[in-house]
């Protein structure tokens, strides 16, 4: 929860840039932000030399950055930036596009899961992650150097150790792991941890591309939110004329104001107030789908009905608006309400797709 709250602060910075700084027709600079305010505000030292930008925090946490270029150098390794970095003249600064900033200041050390990729071998996630195939092996209960795409690896040992004032909640955070799986797999007796008990990880199932938006991205950035849960098909018991319903979407928790990003390409076909879902954003997709975003706290300047929009574009700030009239907010914790509709108007269970997207680059 700590990481999740100190990211939000940096989130409200970035959304206050882009409502008070940009003009409401610039959709593509909505997308950019200073580097040095952002990146100060999390701890770093930004050192700009001409057209180098030098970004540290620890001794092993260095960004090196090159204006009008789309590569970044963190820690010795390449990194390809969704645009390249740019100096905006008005504001006399260097700016990143907002994807960007996450995948830089994600801390490599957190990496204790891989998701296999094509092309991928044992041979090379080993060297990308600096073990020794035989540790991953062993890791993993690999009795051959036989993996396919989509299948889970622990990149480190998969043993942890409770710290103090650790929580379950906290270490299933920490390890991307589900809060269920490390119960059910350690039998614990509910969440009672105490300091120094080790936890096994769990292996998580393998993960298959969906047969439609396998090339899609998450929402939401990583690290951002909390583990998600498979809550489709659940119960809701607020309703305008005193009726329950089922739940039709997955429910992503997290903080105020963390950015929303659009999974895929489309139009904009529904914008603003809902009863239930606050303000929100439908976007059909080219083959007819419809992707449902709720709960926001608001949006980026100059989104509008009608307008289309691109793969990853910034659409909204996560929240806690709906259950009321216009406005309504506050009664339910802030998360992202992701859902998907067929061309006959029923419901499609995401959770599929987002454990996808989530593990895709």
């Amino acid at each position: 929860m700590k990481r999740v709250s100190k990211l939000c602060t940096i989130f409200l910075i970035i959304s206050l840039m882009i409502s008070l700084d940009f003009p409401s027709n610039a959709i593509a600079a909505a997308h950019e932000v200073p580097i040095r305010s952002v990146f100060e505000s999390m701890g770093y030292k930004v050192v700009q030399k001409g057209k180098r930008i030098h970004i540290t925090r620890e001794k092993d946490d260095v960004i090196r950055l090159r204006a009008y270029t789309k590569r970044a150098i963190k820690n010795g390794k390449s990194y390809n930036l969704n645009q390249p970095i740019r100096y905006d003249q008005k504001k006399k600064q260097y700016v990143i596009n907002v994807l960007d900033i996450y995948r830089l200041a994600k801390e490599d050390k957190k990496e204790k899961h891989y998701r296999v990729k094509n092309g991928d071998s044992l041979s090379s996630i080993a060297k990308r992650f600096h073990v020794r195939v035989a540790e991953l092996k062993k890791w993993n209960n690999l009795k051959s150097n036989v993996i396919v795409p989509g299948q889970h690896l622990h990149t480190q040992n998969p043993v942890y150790i409770v710290q103090p004032d650790d929580s379950i909640w906290e270490i299933a955070h920490k390890t991307e792991s589900s809060i269920e799986d490390l119960i059910n797999l350690n039998d614990l007796t509910l969440d009672v941890i105490f300091p120094g008990q080790k936890i096994i990880l769990p292996v998580q199932p393998a993960v298959k591309p969906p047969k439609v938006f396998a090339n899609g991205v998450f929402p939401l950035a990583q690290e951002t939110y909390e583990p998600f849960t498979h809550n489709f098909g659940e119960g809701r018991t607020f309703s305008t004329k005193g009726k329950s319903r089922t739940h039709e979407g997955i429910d992503i928790m997290t903080s105020k104001w963390v950015p929303v990003f659009s999974a895929t390409e489309g139009i904009i076909v529904k914008f603003g107030w809902n009863t239930y879902g606050g303000y929100r954003v439908t976007i059909k997709a080219p083959n007819g789908i419809q992707l449902y975003y709720a709960h926001l706290m608001g949006y980026p300047p100059g989104l509008k009905k009608g307008q289309k929009v691109s793969r990853g574009q910034l659409i909204g700030f996560a929240g806690d608006t709906g259950y009321g009239k216009k406005g309504t907010k506050g009664k339910f914790a802030p998360h992202l309400h992701f859902g998907m509709y067929a061309k006959n108007g029923k419901a499609i269970n995401p959770y599929e797709y987002l454990r996808w997207w989530e593990i895709q680059p």
